[in-house]
């Protein structure tokens, strides 16, 4: 009599970590896949943010024959008289340069234009105070800043009491810039809106520009244009600002 042998049908270990293995694999590559496309879709919404911003300072500009200098209260914020760059008058900040641009067009009075959903950094300070419009809604006169704006970071820095470059005009000179950018190295920092992956800069012509980092080459200096610079702020007779006033462009963020 035939005695048939009774075979247990099943996955070996060798199996199951090969099968394990490979559904780790396809959800990393998942994973960063919907990264990345989140992270473009963040860049695409700041550079769309920055056009918008540039529009409306490119309308102050030509309405005001000059940039931003003046705060909320019409005081000079910045002393332009010097030869040499402008220095602090008063206090001035991001977030008052946003001020004047929303007191001059009630539109750019969203406080989300001003921030990257995709800044870690900003999101951190921001989350406690979901700040959405710049000035004060029950001040009528619109010379008070909110306060839930005041206390956010945001995700750019501006320049103040800027003229447009002698040397190459307004395609090559500055207004707006994302934050975290290391003039030193040449890069955006960790802590940048966009983390390593570059950040973008807005010209006085309109347009808006994406940096994975800036190069000797790509700009030069305004009192020597001899000479090449990885800092852009050198390129500009203008004062970039940051969260407390005058942004170093060291890459630290508050």
């Amino acid at each position: 009599m035939n005695k048939r042998k009774n075979k247990k049908s099943g996955f070996t270990l060798i199996e199951l970590l090969t099968v394990i293995t490979i559904i780790g694999i396809l959800f990393g590559l998942a994973f960063t896949g919907a990264d990345v496309a989140l992270t473009a879709a963040a860049k695409a919404e700041a550079s769309n943010n920055m056009k918008n911003i540039l529009q409306a300072y490119i309308s102050f500009q030509n309405d005001n024959g000059g940039g931003i200098i003046d705060d909320l209260e019409g005081e000079e914020m910045v002393d332009t008289s010097a030869d040499d760059l402008p220095t602090l008058s008063g206090s001035g900040t991001n977030h008052t340069w946003a001020a004047i641009l929303a007191q001059f067009q009630r539109v750019m009075n969203d406080a989300n234009l001003y921030m990257i959903d995709r800044d870690k950094t900003a999101k951190r300070i921001n989350k406690r105070h979901n700040a959405q419009v710049i000035l004060d809604p029950t001040d009528e006169e619109k010379r008070t800043m909110d306060q839930k704006f005041q206390d956010s970071m945001l995700s750019f820095n501006m320049f103040v009491g800027l003229e447009e470059s002698e040397a190459f005009g307004a395609g090559k000179t500055p207004v707006i810039y994302t934050a975290g950018y290391n003039a030193t190295e040449g890069e955006w920092d960790k802590d940048a809106p966009h983390g390593r992956s570059g950040g973008h800069i807005g010209f006085l012509d309109g347009s808006v520009t994406h940096y994975k980092r800036i190069r000797e080459e790509d700009f030069y200096r305004n009192d020597d244009p001899s000479q090449n610079t990885m800092d852009f702020s050198q390129a500009v007779y203008g004062l970039p600002l940051g969260h407390s006033g005058v942004d170093s462009l060291d890459g630290e963020r508050e």
